[in-house]
């Protein structure tokens, strides 16, 4: 959950296929005949498939021979998208729907949004950019950007992150806990300046003094985001507006996921 700003755009087709073909082949799916694998295209530009190499409807051919379904999420209106949108649902398997150019979300409010929103600054406060200088650069503007987001947003955010335990991929307690790096085998020059000055055991113990600050934090955000997920579905049945994208996501999902007799 990141504050973005679209500018730019347009210019017509887009290198759709590129993405397709990654999703389709580069990741690790699981080839197990209960498993459900689901592919998203959301996207408001047609294919380019006036460029070499496989057109849309052949990549969504070779995804269905590999067992994944891909669903289409038309966004806006531009000419062209919705007819490929469909080709590639229907040679896949999946669903195709149109939904406004933004979504159609309507970001809720809540009593519990301007706390969340401030502990999801703290929770920005326990990342420690780790990597190349480069990627300590962007962990740090990624950061600064999530912790000028608005309070709902914030709160969106913060909620996000306490439940998935981790933070961004250059954060360095993430990467402890998915086993990439080893505390007593840090790069020196892959940390922030404070820690390259400390010995190794004040690495460690400031690293755990940082997750047991992000413990902390994550525990009061979990706490009240139970209140604040109560409190929107609350207001769910009094008739609030549910985001036209989710509720076009959870359907196609439920109806696909009974293919292999799970229910959602």
């Amino acid at each position: 959950l990141t504050l973005f700003r679209a500018n730019g755009g347009g210019d017509g087709p887009e290198d759709v296929n590129a993405a397709l073909a990654s999703a389709i082949h580069s990741q690790p799916w699981d080839s197990a005949q209960n498993t459900l694998r689901l592919v998203f295209l959301v996207g408001d530009a047609p294919p380019h498939d006036d460029y070499d190499g496989p057109k849309s409807w052949e990549l969504a051919a070779r995804a269905r021979e590999k067992g994944i379904i891909i669903n289409t999420v038309q966004c806006g209106a531009m000419g062209g998208t919705a007819n490929a949108w469909k080709r590639i649902a229907q040679v896949a398997g999946g669903a195709f729907d149109a939904i406004s150019q933004d979504g159609g979300v309507e970001i809720a409010s809540t009593p519990f949004d301007g706390e969340l929103s401030e502990l999801n600054r703290e929770l920005a406060g326990t990342v420690i950019s780790y990597g190349s200088k480069r990627a300590r650069a962007r962990s740090k503007a990624k950061m600064a950007r999530r912790s000028s987001l608005d309070s709902s947003r914030g709160a969106a955010a913060a909620a996000y992150n306490a439940k998935a335990g981790r933070m961004n991929n250059e954060d360095l307690l993430t990467q402890l806990g998915d086993g990439k790096v080893k505390l007593d085998a840090l790069d020196e020059g892959s940390l922030p300046e404070p820690m390259k000055k400390m010995s190794k055991h004040g690495r460690k113990t400031y690293v755990d003094k940082v997750k047991a600050k992000r413990a902390a934090v994550k525990e009061k955000i979990l706490a009240l985001s139970q209140k604040r997920e109560a409190f929107l579905e609350a207001e769910k049945k009094r008739g609030g507006k549910e985001s036209e994208f989710d509720d076009r996501l959870m359907k196609n999902l439920a109806t696909q996921a009974a293919g292999i007799d799970v229910a959602y």
